[in-house]
């Protein structure tokens, strides 16, 4: 979100910057997978490269249509919905904690 803030604070429209956040996402994630399955070899081992391959084929291939889908409901109905949401949501877990 911090990103998308920016972005819109330097001119970018909101399903620009969202492009722009998640852009700039992809080469911190790939080098935490790329960690993770170093961590993990001997247990990766175990599972098989094909299955791993497939996994994650189809996480890339979610990912990315769920990040078109939200970017498309950027475009039509902006960040004001999220930003009702977490309001309410801050409001319940207050009176959750609270009581």
């Amino acid at each position: 979100m911090c990103t998308i803030v920016a972005g819109q604070l330097t001119g970018l429209s909101t399903a620009t910057a969202a492009e722009f956040s998640f852009l700039l996402g992809l080469p911190t994630l790939g080098a935490a997978t790329l960690y993770e399955m170093m961590k993990s070899r001997h247990e990766l081992a175990h599972v098989g490269v094909a299955n791993v391959a497939i996994g994650l084929v189809v996480s890339f291939l979610v990912a990315w249509a769920v990040i078109a889908a939200f970017i498309a409901y950027l475009k039509r109905r902006g960040l004001i919905p999220f930003g009702i949401y977490r309001v309410i949501l801050g409001v319940l877990v207050l009176v959750v904690v609270t009581t």
